[in-house]
């Protein structure tokens, strides 16, 4: 039986995020998203933090730590919080 190990994802990025929100001048640009992004492998997830106008191209500099147990595919996922 595998043992519990920890993962930790750094500096994660998105590119060219589809604009989600559908209001006001800003949508073009999509500064108005507020995109954060949810980490999985096996069954443990977590989710960054929240960046607030965060645009087509944001950036979390805060780790993700996930717990998981000899699985080998993370799979990432990014939303927009007023959107979910």
């Amino acid at each position: 039986m595998d043992t519990e190990k920890e993962l930790q994802l750094f500096n994660i990025r998105a590119k060219f995020l589809k604009n989600f929100d559908t209001f006001g001048d800003m949508v073009t640009t999509g500064l108005t998203q507020d995109p954060f992004v949810k980490a999985s492998i096996g069954k443990s997830s977590n989710r960054s933090e929240t960046i607030k106008k965060g645009g087509k191209e944001p950036q979390w500099k805060n780790p993700i730590t996930l717990s998981y147990f000899g699985e080998s595919e993370v799979k990432l996922e990014c939303f927009d919080e007023d959107v979910t």
